[in-house]
């Protein structure tokens, strides 16, 4: 599979919970962190905004964006 397709069907697991636990937004942010490609970066932009903005979320969110910079 392309990262395209795994991109939407990671964000397609994702959308079925209305309310994600902060859980839920690490792991989606991580797994995005490893695809590497800019509408990743995007997702993962727009989740952290969109989040409660704990300590987990923040480092998963660095973390995520620094495997994206190759």
């Amino acid at each position: 599979m392309d990262k395209i397709s795994i991109t939407s069907k990671i964000l397609n697991i994702y959308n079925k919970e209305q309310h994600p636990t902060e859980i839920e937004i690490i792991s989606l942010i991580s797994a995005l962190g490893n695809i590497k490609n800019d509408a990743a970066v995007e997702i993962i932009l727009k989740t952290y905004e969109q989040s409660n903005k704990t300590s987990g979320i923040r480092i998963a969110t660095i973390t995520a964006l620094s495997h994206c910079c190759d």
